[in-house]
């Protein structure tokens, strides 16, 4: 039996809600106050205020449901309403994440440095950094100069004794220097204070990076403060709370005089847009630089950027999607870590994670009490279908993002005398699996074809998660494979994978062969150990069309 989605597929036209219903009502009364009005047809100018009148109630209607929708879980849409809910139960959306990246600076004519060459990190006219571009006119990506990683006291980081800029030195005698940039844009708008309480301002350049508002008003710096701070703030106090709405622009809300000074004047606001997933680049990407560097005797030098390795991996802001997901889990997961679901819940909180598995001695023999390891799986490649890959890796940041959640004093601290260890599933806890089918296609399908269409259910099989961020129920770990009675047997189902390829577009059926499909070479379950979470190999996928004598495809 199938069933109704939860949300409507489409977007409600509020106007026609029981418009007919209350449209049929309003005629009864009108003829019932004036018997001699029988004629409802629109031909008749009187009928049109009926008319208005079902309309206006229509709309109204759809606004107080629309409302309504914004107070639960299960209807949320607006960002802002999800950041409302969220309060409750200490659940916050987060933030979008920039990616980073190696790139080498070799001086023009790939000859050495005849003298030292100053390249900007933090400067008067350069404030964030040394700026680069991507040539593709198509597809262009902005980095800077990261100066979080070149800071004073680091090697070949020079700070000017007047002025107090810093500056990365390629060193004379030197031919390249590597250097880390980051991958984001800087605005930086100045608004009119209008001098009213609670004014907010509307970054209009997104997706906005959370927390990099740098703020002044007449000339003062004010300071980011969440809502919770914000709450008893003197009226002297120069601060301001930070929010992101659903389109991904940062909205700066500031004080009405009881918390929180109210800003005078011209309001200067620097802050980061871009980051995210769409920021990333692939190795040898083709670079221009922004900004002019100079030697030490002022001569301007046109250095050449190239970036041997791909950017480190970003996160893109939580969608409401995510957040109608992660959300009602909170409301079980108060201010302790305690079960197993309290630490997978908070590690999914994380921008990135899509899957947790705290693993105890309940799950595996080999642990010790009172210990456990919580294993991440982050969120890769997107698939056609929407879902989402598992990704080969999480960064290290990633992992101690995790950590502090659980730390003492942190808001979901772990019970006194338990010690969790925060892991990334890498290439030692993916358990691989190669397919190999032998299938024989439907009228009309080339082997091309059949074969993407095998590939890619194969894939949504193994699927981390799904297009609405909720877990894969497919795949799981191995300490939480169970059979029909609910008891673990750490099996990965051989005829769910041959459904799965049974049921791809373009498969008329799969042979009848006692190999007619292996498991890493084995015609049966593979066993998965408990700490380990089975992942497609996709260099390891043979498909043999029996169309054409068993023509590998």
């Amino acid at each position: 039996m199938s069933v109704l989605p939860l949300l409507p597929d489409e977007e409600f036209d509020y106007t026609q809600m029981e418009r007919w219903d209350m449209l049929s009502r309003l005629q009864t009364l009108a003829h019932q106050a004036n018997p001699y009005w029988k004629d409802f047809s629109t031909v008749h100018p009187e009928n049109l205020l009926l008319e208005c009148m079902t309309t206006q109630g229509s709309m109204l209607r759809g606004t107080m449901e629309e409302r309504a929708r914004q107070w639960f879980w299960g209807t949320v849409t607006e960002r802002q309403s999800a950041i409302k809910l969220g309060r409750a139960d200490n659940f916050k959306l987060s933030s979008g994440t920039a990616p980073t990246l190696d790139v080498v600076l070799t001086y023009p004519g790939g000859v050495v440095a005849p003298k030292d060459v100053r390249i900007p990190i933090k400067t008067t006219n350069i404030p964030y950094g040394l700026s680069i571009r991507t040539k593709d006119p198509t597809s262009i990506k902005l980095y800077h100069l990261d100066y979080n990683v070149h800071v004073e006291g680091s090697a070949n980081v020079w700070k000017n004794p007047l002025t107090g800029e810093l500056y990365l030195i390629l060193s004379a005698g030197q031919l390249s220097i590597t250097a880390s940039f980051e991958g984001f844009s800087v605005y930086n708008p100045s608004y009119e204070s209008n001098e009213q309480p609670n004014q907010e301002l509307l970054l209009d350049s997104y997706p906005y990076i959370s927390g990099s508002s740098v703020v002044t008003a007449d000339g003062l710096p004010f300071v980011s403060l969440d809502d919770e701070t914000f709450l008893g703030q003197s009226p002297d106090a120069r601060v301001f709370i930070e929010r992101i709405d659903s389109e991904g622009r940062g909205r700066l809300v500031f004080g009405n005089g009881i918390n929180g000074k109210i800003p005078l004047g011209i309001i200067s606001v620097v802050y980061r847009a871009g980051g995210g997933t769409d920021a990333e680049v692939e190795d040898a990407v083709e670079w221009s630089i922004d900004d002019a560097v100079y030697d030490v005797d002022g001569s301007d030098v046109q250095l050449v950027a190239s970036n041997p390795s791909a950017s480190s991996s970003a996160t893109d802001s939580m969608t409401v999607d995510e957040a109608r997901v992660l959300g009602p889990l909170f409301a079980r997961t108060k201010s302790r870590s305690v079960i197993d679901d309290d630490f997978e819940t908070v590690a999914t909180s994380v921008a990135g994670i899509a899957r947790a598995a705290m693993i105890t001695s309940n799950h595996d023999a080999g642990m010790e009490e009172d210990t456990g390891v919580l294993l991440l799986i982050g969120r890769g490649e997107k698939l056609t279908s929407g879902r989402y890959a598992p990704a080969s890796s999480i960064t290290a940041a990633k992992i101690a993002e995790v950590t502090a959640k659980f730390a003492e004093d942190a808001l979901y601290e772990q019970l006194m005398g338990f010690s969790v260890t925060v892991l990334a599933v890498d290439s030692n806890r993916f358990h691989d699996v190669g397919v190999s089918v032998k299938i024989y296609k439907s009228t009309g399908w080339t082997g091309v074809s059949v074969k993407t269409s095998i590939t890619n259910a194969l894939k949504d099989l193994f699927a981390v998660s799904m297009a609405n961020f909720t877990p894969n129920s497919a795949i799981d770990f191995g300490s939480r494979l169970k059979d029909a009675d609910g008891v673990v047997d750490h099996l990965l189902v051989w005829s769910d994978v041959f459904k799965s390829v049974l049921n791809a577009p373009g498969v008329r059926k799969i042979a009848s062969a006692s190999d007619n499909l292996l498991l890493n070479g084995a015609h049966t379950d593979i066993y998965i150990d408990p700490q380990d979470f089975p992942r497609l190999n996709t260099g390891s996928i043979a498909i043999y069309d029996m169309d054409n004598g068993g023509l590998l495809l």
